[in-house]
């Protein structure tokens, strides 16, 4: 999660081994936006003013140099909450805060099983961004259990060569491996 003391979030990691690390953004300004025991928070934030926190988050997140992937980008979507303007300018500083700290983007499905908008995330205006920096992707299902693992990654698969994705990173100890997609 996209905790504020990436100080102390560094000494809690140095202490495994992963293959690899993402992180992910799980609250703006504190508030989980993701969580539907909390939804009447949004009524209290315009979607513009949301996107520019989140876009923050993803900013002071990825300047950390703790971790590889940046998990699921602008799920903010997620209830359905489409912003009524462009948000391209965001997407624009997100997708280059990743290129400049060399990072991955997580292609994630749990937004298609899990939530109302029931898309892949990221979403098309946010991938035609990533595909143009040439951001590498992983593909996963953020399964939150056993039984949804690997649930529509052939549907991923499908959608990142929508936008000339060929190859997908596999880590090992932190190195990144190019690996042909299915």
């Amino acid at each position: 999660c996209n905790f504020r003391n990436q100080e102390q979030v560094a000494e809690i990691l140095k202490e495994y081994d992963f293959d690899y690390i993402i992180g992910s953004i799980h609250f703006i300004r504190g508030w989980a936006y993701d969580s539907e025991e909390i939804m009447a928070e949004w009524n209290h934030h315009t979607l513009d003013d949301i996107y520019e926190a989140y876009t923050q988050e993803i900013e002071h997140m990825v300047t950390s140099g703790l971790y590889d992937v940046l998990g699921h980008p602008y799920n903010i979507r997620l209830y359905r909450m489409i912003p009524y303007f462009d948000a391209t300018p965001y997407l624009e500083r997100a997708v280059a805060a990743l290129k400049k700290a060399n990072m991955c983007v997580d292609v994630n499905t749990g937004t298609v099983y899990r939530y109302p908008i029931a898309e892949i995330t990221p979403y098309y205006k946010f991938m035609k961004l990533a595909a143009k920096a040439d951001l590498p992707i992983i593909t996963s299902s953020d399964a939150h259990k056993p039984e949804d693992c690997g649930s529509y990654i052939d549907e991923a698969i499908d959608y990142v060569k929508r936008y000339g994705y060929t190859q997908g990173v596999m880590f090992d100890k932190r190195k990144r491996t190019l690996v042909d997609l299915g």
